[in-house]
């Protein structure tokens, strides 16, 4: 198990590096990716199912990755999106088209419905934390609980917004948004690398 949950914070690390994540955080990334990959294992150990243990670990690092966000004033995503990384079912993907190839229509069946349990998981359990944070997160920094004081948010005002005049949310999506476009271009790069192996 810790040879996986070091594997896992080593992988987690370097698509951080590759997606662009500031180098500030790619250590807190990493681990949130370590602790994903620790509390999935436990709770295949406890006998929770694949589809539980998948929920059950989104909702952690989900927390874990919010939790950061507001320690270290950056946009949730910058957590999240490496940190999901280990539960993302890349393999049952492949499973799915290596089946499909072999026109093995049961297992490429099974592996089509896994699938779409696991990404369904991690979607719900990602929604269910945002909501609870967004729900409860002015309360929270009101009463002053959270890591953002009451008095770092402009005088008469309600809303959360840092040095730059962007709200936290604004910072999140254009974070997301430059994640995701550094993905694309990845993924882009290792089709080509594919192809050029291939000779095509």
């Amino acid at each position: 198990m810790i040879v996986q949950i070091i594997g896992a914070f080593i992988a987690v690390f370097a698509l951080a590096l590759a997606f662009g994540v500031p180098r500030k955080f790619l250590v807190y990334s990493s681990i949130v990716g370590a602790i994903d990959w620790l509390v999935y294992l436990i709770s295949l150990e406890r006998g929770l199912g694949l589809a539980m243990s998948v929920f059950v670990s989104t909702l952690v690092i989900a927390f874990i990755s919010h939790a950061f966000a507001r320690k270290f004033k950056a946009p949730v995503t910058v957590f999240l999106i490496p940190g999901i990384l280990p539960l993302v079912p890349g393999v049952g993907t492949y499973r799915i088209v290596y089946y499909l190839i072999l026109e093995d229509g049961a297992n490429a069946s099974y592996y089509f419905y896994q699938t779409l349990q696991i990404a369904g998981m991690i979607a719900i359990g990602i929604f269910i934390i945002d909501t609870f944070f967004k729900f409860f997160q002015k309360p929270l920094i009101k009463a002053g609980v959270c890591e953002v004081a009451e008095d770092t948010l402009p005088q008469g005002s309600d809303s959360l917004e840092d040095s730059t005049g962007h709200s936290p949310e604004e910072e999140e999506r254009r974070m997301e948004q430059d994640l995701r476009a550094r993905a694309e271009a990845l993924r882009k790069k290792m089709k080509e690398r594919e192809k050029d192996d291939l000779g095509l």
